[in-house]
């Protein structure tokens, strides 16, 4: 009967050092997991910020009137065909 509490004790023991062996090994791949969706997170964010500048720059007044001017062909109209419509 005591042999067999020792081995019961011994078993158990072994596979509470399983145990902690797995959970570590989870542990550590989790966190690793978790830094790298940080890294992407990090990255996306400047890229975000990059495609912010971008947009901002391109919608400057002096940006819309060269693209307006060299691409649709536009051009301001001639003070003799300005009608202003008074309510």
């Amino acid at each position: 009967m005591g042999r067999l509490v020792i081995i019961a004790l011994v078993l158990a023991c072994f596979g509470s050092a399983l145990a902690v062996v797995w959970s570590n090994h989870q542990s550590r791949k989790l966190f690793a997991e978790l830094q790298a969706q940080q890294k992407q997170r990090d990255d996306l964010d400047v890229e975000w910020g990059r495609l912010q500048l971008e947009q901002s720059t391109f919608a400057t007044h002096g940006n819309v009137e060269v693209v307006a001017r060299q691409r649709l062909g536009m051009r301001l109209p001639r003070i003799d065909s300005v009608v202003i419509v008074k309510p």
